[in-house]
């Protein structure tokens, strides 16, 4: 806009509009558009220019050639206000990088900046502690004056009393455990309840005749005279389950033997 009115004060435009109306003044600005499309360089066929914006070819040519609005060189018209124009524009746009890479280097510094802080070393000295201490040479005239050994005999004599005391207190523990121990398996449940055990165990041999388990349970659940052991509780060793294979052999065997005899008696009345 500002262009616009810069050009109706120029007085080149007023004789342009005076001659060719604001027709010509419109055919003016289509020519300055074109130049700036084209970086201010347009070459000219007044023929089709007449065409294309509907004007009578000798007014575009009037308008290129009499009212010193533009530049010619060899057939290419140039315009020194599309010149003007184009330099602001080119200028803000260089302006414009050069802000945008200021810019760019700033952040670019923030986010690659080093820390380039220098720490002093630390070089202090300390002193070396060389104190030196005085060695005890006190000499004893009687070493039984010395209170090292002194001491030393009172705590060897206080040993061997403690150590003495320890070796009664454990024999007295010994012999005590000793006693209970022998209580303990000189108790033992009355003879009732050993016989019942020993028939409980015995029963528990199913696989065998009741009967023989009975003869076996009455054999050896047997009291002596005094009447507080078994003949079982007498042997050295008793498995019962060792023993009823026994019994149980020796049964078998004298079942067999009374069968022969029978046999045997029953043939010799027969003779």
């Amino acid at each position: 806009m500002e262009n616009v009115f810069k050009q109706l004060s120029d007085i080149r435009i007023k004789k342009l509009i005076k001659k060719h109306g604001y027709t010509g003044f419109g055919v003016y600005n289509a020519m300055l558009q074109d130049m700036y499309n084209n970086d201010n360089c347009m070459t000219v066929d007044s023929e089709f220019l007449a065409s294309e914006y509907e004007v009578l070819q000798q007014t575009i040519e009037s308008i290129l050639n009499d009212f010193n609005l533009f530049e010619n060189s060899n057939g290419t018209y140039s315009s020194c206000l599309i010149a003007e124009i184009l330099e602001k524009k080119n200028m803000k746009s260089s302006k414009a990088r050069e802000s945008i890479m200021v810019r760019w280097n700033k952040q670019r510094e923030k986010l690659y900046e080093r820390n380039t802080n220098v720490y002093e070393r630390n070089t202090n000295v300390y002193e070396r502690n060389t104190n030196v201490y005085e060695r005890n040479t006190n000499v004893y005239e009687n070493p039984e004056n010395d209170p090292k050994n002194i001491t030393t005999k009172q705590m060897c004599e206080g040993s061997t009393v403690q150590e003495a005391n320890n070796d009664n207190a454990q024999n007295s523990f010994i012999a005590e455990n000793h006693t209970k121990e022998n209580k303990v398996k000189s108790k033992k449940p009355p003879i009732s309840q050993r016989e019942q055990d020993f028939i409980n165990q015995t029963n528990q041999f199913v696989q065998y005749d009741k009967s023989m388990l009975d003869n076996f349970i009455n054999y050896w659940c047997e009291k002596n005279p005094a009447g507080d052991k078994m003949k079982f509780e007498m042997q050295k060793t008793f498995e019962i389950s060792k023993r009823l294979i026994t019994w149980h052999n020796r049964e078998t065997q004298n079942t067999f033997a009374q069968k022969q005899k029978s046999v045997f008696n029953r043939e010799s009345d027969f003779n």
